[in-house]
């Protein structure tokens, strides 16, 4: 199992000083009679997939890679067989994986927790909070507006939104970026695209980002990092 993930860990290519293009060819239309803030008609947004286990604790995945899911289920398999940790047997699984519409799938579940509580149900109960997040940092798919506007969503902002309906909730980034400055230059423009994260989730928390990151080229470590992301969740609720 170990070497299949190593495996899918080579076509994780390290994102350091990517340049992100506005995509002009789908754009989404401003939600004009929605409720007050809403900025997307969600309606023509994809549904995230909801893996209803029927248990009291939601655990979101978000990620525009989409081999992504793969590769965490085969974690998830791993953890269950070599570490005795099964993430079905705790936890619903809610996941936001599309090259495009990922952190936007992941913002209409938001958005509906808050103004159509109805829409989206997990043991036939409205979804009120997320309690575990695994978030791809630097989704940053952009789009315009029916109104021009370039709108994105980064894994930190879907943490920000997140946070306002569960203040506990726990957070892992799942990222190909080196989170910190090239250890080859002393050149402050050739600081790592992931600078501004660390500086924005330090705004954002008064904390460390590297502390809550999880690399994608080192995946086979994940399945220790991320068992021990969801039992310190579990350890707050006496599980």
């Amino acid at each position: 199992m170990l070497d299949i993930i190593k495996y899918i860990k080579t076509f994780f290519n390290t994102k350091d000083n990517i340049k992100i293009d506005v995509k002009d060819e789908k754009p989404l239309q401003l939600y004009e009679h929605g409720h007050e803030g809403s900025m997307i008609d969600y309606t023509i947004v994809k549904d995230p997939i909801i893996v209803d286990n029927g248990k009291l604790y939601n655990f979101i995945i978000v990620d525009d890679e989409p081999m992504v899911k793969m590769l965490l289920n085969l974690v998830f398999d791993d953890m269950a067989k070599e570490k005795n940790f099964n993430v079905n047997y705790y936890f619903n699984v809610i996941w936001c994986i599309d090259t495009e519409e990922s952190s936007y799938m992941a913002d209409k579940l938001i958005n509906y927790m808050t103004h159509n509580e109805t829409y989206y149900k997990i043991n036939n109960r409205p979804i009120k909070k997320i309690d575990v997040a695994l978030l791809d940092l630097t989704i940053e798919y952009r789009i315009r507006l029916g109104n021009g506007q370039v709108y994105s969503l980064d894994g930190i902002d879907i943490y920000s939104k997140l946070l306002k309906h569960n203040p506990d909730i726990q957070v892992r980034f799942f990222t190909a970026h080196t989170i910190g400055k090239n250890p080859e230059s002393n050149i402050k423009s050739e600081m790592m695209t992931s600078d501004k994260y660390i500086v924005k989730y330090k705004k954002l928390t008064g904390l460390d980002l590297i502390d809550v990151s999880i690399p994608k080229l080192h995946v086979e470590d994940a399945p220790d990092s991320i068992i021990k992301l969801l039992k310190s969740f579990l350890d707050t609720v006496g599980n």
